[in-house]
């Protein structure tokens, strides 16, 4: 599989950082809203597409690319630039749901606007720590079961916990709000999506083949409460797992989010 993005990209939220980019706020663009619940769709992210570390690649029509998605219906957000301050969402399943509701009463109309910094690469020593993880967790069950299961030292936890910005409690946690590239978790970004958009030059049969671009996860901590607020949260739980995760078509630059918690 290739990279839409040849580098990954870990967002990080920084009070102090000029706006470029930044988590929450509410869509710039006319035209976000949900399909099917009718309300505006809420912005996860939103990236400038000029910064220079996302130089390797072309996002077409989009000047600034909102990530976007809606947290009541929970459907999969197909979304196209339909004109400089204008787009167009697409649903593949139109049909009303059963039971539509937020996660959470008083679920925030948008989250509130946060700027954020892009930073490229893995450190080697929290590279080492996640493989080793990795590999342990694939061994396991394949041998004794009196076999001790390794855990990360406290100062390798830390680090891990730097890097990702929060416990890495299991490999499900082994993500990060993160652009391009890919992760050292569970790999997400091989599922298959297809572009849906009729306008799409090298519309195949089935549809173009989209690309893994961007995963964000749920963050309290950040200002992203997508299933729990920071109050609400249960300290002994890590739904760091808990992500919506991004893949674009590389002719047309249709989007799509969807929910692929672990």
């Amino acid at each position: 599989m290739t990279d839409f993005i040849s580098n990954l990209v870990r967002v990080v939220p920084e009070d102090d950082a000029e706006a470029n980019h930044y988590f929450g706020g509410s869509p710039s663009l006319d035209g976000a809203l949900c399909p099917t619940c009718k309300i505006p769709l809420l912005q996860l992210l939103n990236i400038d597409c000029t910064d220079p570390l996302l130089s390797d690649k072309s996002f077409g029509p989009w000047k600034r690319l909102p990530f976007l998605f809606c947290w009541t219906c929970i459907r999969d957000v197909y979304c196209t630039a339909s004109g400089p301050n204008a787009m167009h969402v697409i649903h593949t399943d139109q049909s009303t749901l059963a039971d539509s509701s937020p996660p959470y009463e008083s679920y925030p109309q948008s989250f509130p606007q946060r700027s954020a910094l892009l930073k490229v690469g893995i450190p080697d020593d929290v590279k080492a720590i996640a493989r080793r993880m990795i590999e342990e967790w694939q061994s396991s069950g394949s041998e004794d079961d009196e076999k001790e299961s390794w855990e990360p030292s406290s100062e390798e936890q830390a680090k891990l916990t730097d890097y990702f910005g929060h416990p890495v409690k299991s490999t499900f946690c082994l993500t990060h709000h993160q652009i391009g590239g890919h992760n050292l978790g569970p790999p997400w970004q091989d599922d298959e999506y297809r572009c849906p958009n009729s306008n799409c030059k090298s519309r195949a049969k089935r549809g173009r083949k989209m690309t893994f671009v961007a995963r964000i996860l749920n963050a309290p901590a950040h200002g992203l409460p997508m299933i729990e607020t920071l109050e609400s949260r249960n300290p002994s739980e890590y739904n760091y797992d808990v992500a919506v995760q991004y893949h674009i078509c590389e002719s047309c630059f249709t989007l799509v989010g969807s929910n692929r918690s672990g």
